[in-house]
């Protein structure tokens, strides 16, 4: 699996995927949002999807890259596959969430009626032009085409043009009705309920993550300094030397997880390493040690 990309010049940390060969002309330019520690990042596709971690530690960067180099994988097999076609069902269901959103948005502090009567008549205007269905389109565009693009975003969809259509026109219905709900609940009327959810997808149990542990961390630093990209080169035996405290503690607290370390542990450690008589100098003086 490939692994975050620490950036030469900032080291910040970046999901950056190289786009599949038979994808190569199909993905340059398109635009996706990819998500980063629960929020949506978009970026345009050039020869990579690349975006970034927004951290410099690289264990922190390890754990987000997961869930962004999946949303970029399922993109890839959303191009493969080809847009899809949507049941009204689940144009109801998208529709729905954007209504919830705006709801959840206002409900604390919905403000004045008015301005919800002037939003929801804006919405009457776009979507009363029965006579002109091409006009209707292009202004609902220009009113929710973003909650839109980012409703199918979050799914990685690609859909047809006269399934984005229709749920322009769904999502326009839901924005209205969302803006007279927030007009209601300026009247304090909190009593309006409606539209179906999407049922969560079926995926398969994650595989359990190998554990961070003290060599890695040191094979991870080796491997920078040896390409030049995580500061000064260090010498061989100085690593040689890490690896060797490092596995002396590993059995000394039985367990090799770096990321559960307690002050305790260590006292422990250089504790009894000081009883031996093989306390490293720097930390036995520093201990008050031998």
């Amino acid at each position: 699996m490939p692994e975050p990309w620490p950036h030469p010049k900032t080291g910040t940390f970046y999901c950056r995927i190289i786009v599949p060969a038979d994808l190569a002309a199909k993905a340059r330019g398109e635009r996706i949002s990819v998500p980063v520690s629960g929020k949506l990042h978009p970026i345009k596709i050039g020869t990579h999807a690349k975006v970034s971690l927004g951290t410099k530690d690289r264990p922190e960067a390890k754990r987000r890259f997961v869930e962004a180099h999946d949303a970029i994988e399922k993109f890839w097999l959303t191009l493969r596959n080809g847009p899809r076609t949507l049941s009204s069902m689940e144009r109801q269901a998208l529709a729905g969430e954007v209504h919830r959103e705006i709801n959840a948005r206002h409900e604390h502090e919905p403000g004045k009626p008015e301005q919800w009567q002037d939003f929801a008549g804006a919405m009457d205007v776009a979507l009363e032009l029965d006579h002109d269905r091409e006009a209707r389109i292009k202004l609902l565009d220009m009113l929710v085409g973003d909650f839109v693009d980012e409703a199918l975003s979050k799914r990685g969809w690609r859909i047809t043009d006269e399934s984005h259509d229709e749920l322009l026109e769904d999502i326009g219905l839901a924005v209205r009705d969302a803006f007279k709900h927030v007009e209601a609940m300026a009247h304090r009327d909190y009593s309006m309920r409606r539209y179906p959810r999407l049922d969560a997808p079926e995926v398969a149990p994650a595989k359990p993550q190998d554990p961070i542990t003290f060599k890695s961390i040191i094979d991870d630093e080796h491997a920078a300094r040896t390409r030049g990209t995580g500061g000064k080169i260090v010498r061989e035996k100085t690593f040689t030397k890490f690896r060797r405290e490092a596995a002396s503690f590993t059995n000394h607290r039985g367990n090799e997880d770096a990321l559960d370390v307690t002050h305790d542990e260590i006292s422990s450690w250089v504790h009894d390493l000081q009883d031996q008589g093989d306390c490293p100098r720097r930390v036995a003086t520093r201990r008050g040690g031998r």
